[in-house]
């Protein structure tokens, strides 16, 4: 156990300096950033072991600097939610905007394309789109009776309807 009140003044401007490079890497509050490394720099005082070989500055810059990153991670403790709720926010928009230019362009596809975005639409979301998309392949190609190149022929056909469209 080190006294915090005897390393502080050794280690303050190393925190600010940590403070602010997470912040600038995260996009959490400066101020923010700021109390997580001071809180941090309390545990480290309280745990660190000279025993074990490190000097304490290195130790502590370690544990702050992963503290960092772990906030930018969300794996921090005191994560904000509001930037969990703008990326959100973001990607809801960016998929209905998505959506909306598909349907725009419904009519200008065959019947494949259009029943293959049809089940693309209509299957549950996963995390990974190209997963999704390979699962409507797979119904489209071997539960209709349609092979592979057919499906290609498809696929293909929807990226250059969307293409100009979405760029």
């Amino acid at each position: 156990m080190v006294s915090a009140k005897r390393m502080f003044p050794k280690v303050e401007k190393m925190l600010y300096d940590l403070a602010w490079r997470g912040s600038r890497m995260t996009g959490v509050d400066f101020e923010d950033a700021k109390s997580e490394a001071f809180s941090k720099f309390m545990e480290v005082c309280e745990t660190y072991d000279p025993k074990k070989g490190s000097k304490f500055s290195s130790w502590l810059h370690y544990k702050v600097w992963r503290h960092m990153q772990d906030l930018g991670r969300g794996r921090g403790r005191n994560r904000l939610v509001f930037v969990d709720k703008i990326k959100d926010e973001m990607v809801s928009e960016h998929q209905h905007a998505f959506r909306a230019t598909i349907m725009d362009q419904m009519s200008n596809l065959s019947p494949e394309a259009q029943e293959l975005i049809q089940t693309l639409i209509e299957s549950p979301e996963t995390e990974d789109p190209k997963e999704m998309l390979r699962e409507a392949c797979r119904d489209l190609a071997f539960n209709r009776g349609h092979d592979r190149v057919h499906t290609r022929i498809v696929v293909h056909e929807i990226k250059a309807s969307l293409k100009p469209k979405l760029i």
